[in-house]
C-alpha cells in the first residue's frame, strides 16, 4: 500500500457519503490533474478512517466565499438550488453540487483562486470559455454526468479579476475515461487493493489514519532501513546547513542583503496570518541569482 491537498470543508453527511462513491473532485485527484491530492491520497480516504481534515486559511476563505460567488452566479444566470447531491445510476460516481440552474438543472459550481495566496491565475482564460484548470475541468464532467446534463457554469473570483463565468460543455470522450477509471478505481477500493499501482499518497494524509492502540504491523527490514538512513541524512544535512548558515550571517553582520561573483541571499523580514499556528513573523535566507554585485548606495 506504500507504494502506491485547496479543500473547502465538508460535512459529516457528505463525508460519509464519499467513503460510499467516487466524488468530483476525487475522480479529478484519481486520473492525475488535481494539484493537491493523487490518486493514493484518494484510495487512502476510502479504505481507512481518518482523523479529521485540518482546515487552513485557505480552505475557511473559500467556504465563506463560496455563498456569495454562488449569488453572484444567480444574478448572472438566474435562480439557483444550492447543495444538492446527485449520482450516476450504475456507477460510484455521485457529486455534491455548488447549486443547480432552477429553469435548465445545469450544475454551478463556485471557486476561488488567488484570494488568500498566490496562485496561478493564468490557468484561467477568457470568461464564457472552458479554459479552466484541469482538475475542475473534471469536477465538471462528472457533475454533468451525474445531473445528465451538456452544460456545467462554473463561477469563479479570481485574485486581481474578480467575478469571472466559465462554461464546460460536457465531453463524450472524457465522460467515458471518467466511468472506466471509477469502475476500476472502485472495484480497487471493494477489494482493498488497487487495481493498479497508485501514484503515492501525501504524507499529510497518511498521518490522519486513525491507528489501533497496541497494534504492529509486519513490514518489510528494507523500509526501516531506507526511513533510517533518510532521517539520518537529513539530520545531518540540517546541521551542515545551520553551520553554513551561522557562517554567512556572521560575515553579513548587520546587512540585510549578501552578495558574490556565485549570486547572494537577502535576509528580509516576512510574517504570517494566524491559522494552524499562532500568527507571528520572522526573518528568511532567499536566493538571489543576479545579486552579484553590492547595489549603489546599500553598503
Amino acid at each position: 500500500m506504500g507504494s502506491w491537498g485547496q479543500l473547502m470543508p465538508i460535512t459529516e453527511a457528505q463525508r460519509e457519503r464519499r467513503r460510499k462513491g467516487i466524488g468530483a473532485s476525487d475522480m479529478a485527484a484519481i486520473l492525475g490533474v488535481d494539484p493537491y491530492r493523487t490518486a493514493g491520497d484518494v484510495f487512502i480516504e476510502k479504505t481507512q478512517d481518518l482523523e479529521p481534515l485540518q482546515i487552513n486559511e485557505a480552505m475557511k476563505t473559500g467556504n465563506f466565499l463560496e455563498a456569495g460567488v454562488l449569488s453572484w452566479a444567480e444574478q448572472e444566470l438566474g435562480k439557483i438550488k444550492r447543495g444538492q447531491y446527485r449520482s450516476l445510476k450504475g456507477s460510484p460516481l455521485f457529486s455534491n453540487c455548488d447549486a443547480l440552474l432552477m429553469e435548465s438543472g445545469d450544475p454551478v459550481e463556485a471557486k476561488t483562486s488567488g484570494i488568500t495566496h498566490w496562485a496561478r491565475n493564468e490557468e484561467w482564460g477568457e470568461p464564457g470559455t472552458d479554459q479552466i484548470p484541469d482538475h475542475i475541468n473534471i469536477q465538471g464532467q462528472v457533475q454533468m454526468l451525474c445531473t445528465e446534463r451538456e452544460t456545467c457554469h462554473v463561477a469563479a473570483l479570481i485574485g486581481g479579476r474578480g467575478f469571472q463565468l466559465f462554461r464546460v460543455r460536457r465531453s463524450e470522450a472524457v465522460c467515458t475515461v471518467i466511468i472506466d477509471s471509477a469502475s476500476a478505481f472502485w472495484d480497487g477500493v471493494l477489494s482493498g487493493r488497487p487495481a493498479q499501482p497508485l501514484s503515492p499518497a501525501a504524507v499529510e494524509t497518511l498521518k490522519r489514519i486513525k491507528r489501533r492502540p497496541g497494534s504492529y504491523a509486519d513490514v518489510p527490514a528494507t523500509l526501516i532501513t531506507a526511513y533510517r538512513e533518510a532521517n539520518e541524512a537529513a539530520r545531518e544535512a540540517d546541521k551542515h546547513k545551520k553551520a553554513a548558515m551561522a557562517e554567512l550571517l556572521t560575515a553579513m553582520g548587520d546587512a540585510e542583503a549578501c552578495c558574490s561573483e556565485a549570486g547572494g541571499f537577502t535576509y528580509m523580514p516576512y510574517s504570517w496570518k494566524e491559522s494552524v499556528r499562532k500568527a507571528g513573523s520572522a526573518r528568511r535566507l532567499t536566493w538571489k541569482k543576479d545579486l552579484t554585485e553590492v547595489p549603489n548606495g546599500n553598503q
